[in-house]
């Protein structure tokens, strides 16, 4: 290609992708009609929008120095241009489809197909590392096949350069649930051992047929990664059993890099050096001719006019920095032990599992500081009467009652509440809930009680941050900024809007703030965690002989004290998490499985994070 390319240079097909702020369709350049490209279409707009500029850039730099080295498992980057509304990416066309379109097809793959693509997987990810790139994105949709079969990795969005990962984590990461790596979920880190991860996730799956971790939702997912909790459906050889039990282990330090996967003995008969073997496809490894992908039927359309990508969000990829920090906070800090593995690879000897790291944040100024009150003990717990108290802070709180004959959320009672409603409401009337809210000192002790000191020194019980009952809603809440609103609900009870008091409030002298640079959302899921360990310190009750014949495969869950409410899968995490006023990780939450028209809607997801409409 040469000269400066605009959009009537091409003839543009059909699409054949979507994303946040992009389409990929298929085109012709009008004066070489048998050239099919696919041609990226990145909206300027939504690329704005989305605050994706940057990473935009970084696709395109990637590219470029991925692609001087010419490896048949990158896909191409020909040449980029612009227009007023949009960027266009000239990439490479990929005719087999994706290599997730392969294993819905065929099911579990058999051994000759699935060895000689996971070895040009590894090739690719090991040319990628060389050369500094971190893909962070690896899952079968990205990995395309060509007409002969062979793989070509693409969507290079989510990458970066070893040289920025570590100043660019958790705020930018983007993945799948099925294929995020464990300690993207426990510690905010990722390098090129997450990429490792996601070869191992892609190896299982083109034994089993589906990903090694897929719960209900993304939280149950998250969940089965944190514990490595996947099972064998399908008969496997051992060596691969033992190759992916190598690679899906927490600690990011035990896993091979790309150079020792190759040395692995399952990969033992893989010529390396012979790149015209090695990158064969994998029709050309058989008598099987090429039947493994259907043939696209050509839509052209005449005009670029009819070019608008359309904002979609793609139905699995998150913004897994918001995750990064819920999943933080939900207290995620223990490392279990991995599945039993017949086999120890020669990498993991005399390394040191990775530890959290541990941010003390500087008290903020302007409030009466008390003394820090002493950590528990990790043997014993304390029984008096007076628990400990975590936080305690002034605050704006909005006390509103459930009445079931309100038909809609207002500031005299409300019957139902779902996120648009709360939103709608948050919205429209901020400065009516702002006026209306009293100022009060709120306390919350270890026990998960929270309670709030009115000026007359009246202290009140809200309710217990443990209690089944309870759902969590963030409207864009910050406390260093003194905007959005915290909202607490209580199932057919009440509902309470909490925003931070004004910097100049005053109080009563002999009532002081205590671990006011603590976070309220921090404080509630460190209560909530030291009622669980209490709760499972608890002796438990010997089954009786009736039902010792009968297995549980879930743990026993204490009735909870409020009156019944829908019915919540056994297998699930606590009700509660954050995920720091960025709405779309929730909101799939939110609509799969959890149907209601009532609280339990809410209750059953517990903590939601509100955008503004």
């Amino acid at each position: 290609m040469s000269g400066k390319r605009t959009p009537e240079d091409y003839v543009f097909l059909e699409t054949l992708g979507q994303g946040s702020y992009s389409t990929v369709f298929r085109a012709l350049e009008r004066n070489n009609s048998t050239k099919n490209y696919a041609v990226k279409v990145c909206s300027k707009r939504h690329i704005i929008q989305e605050k994706k500029v940057k990473y935009v850039t970084i696709e395109k730099d990637l590219l470029n120095k991925l692609g001087s080295g010419g490896h048949p498992g990158i896909v191409r980057l020909f040449c980029t241009f612009h227009d007023a509304e949009n960027l266009y990416f000239v990439l490479e066309y990929v005719s087999g489809g994706e290599l997730l379109g392969l294993v819905r097809k065929h099911g579990p793959l058999p051994e000759i197909w699935y060895k000689h693509l996971f070895a040009q997987l590894v090739d690719t990810v090991d040319y990628m590392h060389s050369h500094g790139v971190i893909h962070r994105d690896l899952k079968p949709e990205n990995v395309l096949l060509s007409h002969e079969g062979r793989v070509v990795i693409t969507d290079f969005g989510a990458a970066c350069s070893i040289t920025t990962a570590g100043r660019d984590r958790s705020a930018s990461f983007v993945g799948t649930a099925e294929y995020v790596a464990p300690e993207l979920l426990l510690y905010s880190q990722c390098g090129l051992s997450s990429d490792i991860w996601a070869l191992g996730c892609i190896l299982y799956q083109l034994t089993q047929g589906v990903p090694p971790f897929r719960g209900e939702n993304e939280l149950q997912t998250f969940e089965q990664i944190v514990h490595l909790d996947y099972k064998w459906r399908v008969p496997t050889i051992q060596q691969v059993i033992t190759l992916v039990r190598n690679i899906l282990v927490l600690d990011p330090l035990l896993r091979p890099t790309t150079k020792q996967l190759k040395q692995d003995p399952w990969l033992s008969t893989v010529n390396w050096g012979n790149k015209s073997t090695l990158w064969k496809g994998i029709w050309e490894l058989s008598d099987k001719s090429k039947n493994g992908h259907t043939n696209i039927q050509e839509r052209p359309v005449t005009t670029v006019s009819a070019i608008r990508p359309v904002k979609k969000k793609p139905a699995q990829t998150r913004s897994t920095g918001a995750i990064v920090e819920w999943r933080q906070k939900l207290g995620l800090n223990s490392v279990p032990s991995p599945p039993s593995s017949t086999g120890n690879a020669s990498f993991s000897s005399n390394v040191q599992p990775m530890q959290p790291e541990i941010v003390r944040q500087k008290p903020q100024q302007g409030r009466p500081q008390g003394p820090s009150p002493t950590p528990p003990s990790s043997t014993t717990t304390r029984s008096n009467s007076n628990p400990r108290i975590l936080k305690r802070d002034l605050i704006r709180a909005l006390e509103i009652p459930y009445n079931s004959s309100q038909g809609t959320l207002s500031f005299d009672s409300y019957s139902t509440v779902d996120d648009s409603a709360i939103t709608d409401f948050a919205t429209q009337s901020k400065s009516d809930i702002l006026e209306r809210s009293s100022i009060c000192f709120m306390t919350l002790d270890a026990k998960g009680n929270l309670s709030c000191q009115d000026q007359h020194r009246k202290v009140k019980h809200m309710i217990s941050i443990s209690d089944p009952a309870l759902s969590m809603y963030d409207f864009e809440f910050d406390e260093d900024t003194r905007t959005g609103f915290l909202i607490l609900e209580k199932y057919k009870t009440k509902l309470w809007f909490l925003s931070a008091a004004p910097p100049n409030s005053s109080w009563h002298n002999d009532v002081r703030a205590l671990n006011s640079h603590k976070s309220w959302v921090d404080s509630f899921f460190m209560a909530r965690n030291l009622a669980s360990t209490t709760e499972n310190r608890r002796p438990k009750s010997a089954p009786s002989a009736s039902s010792q014949s009968i297995p549980r495969n879930t743990p026993q869950v204490a009735a909870p004290k409020v009156k019944p409410r829908p019915k919540t899968n056994a297998n699930s995490m606590s009700n509660m998490m954050v995920s720091s006023s960025r709405y779309e990780v929730l909101h799939a939450l939110s609509s799969s499985g959890r149907k209601g028209t009532d609280a339990s809607s809410g209750a059953s997801a517990a903590f939601r994070s509100l955008k503004k409409k």
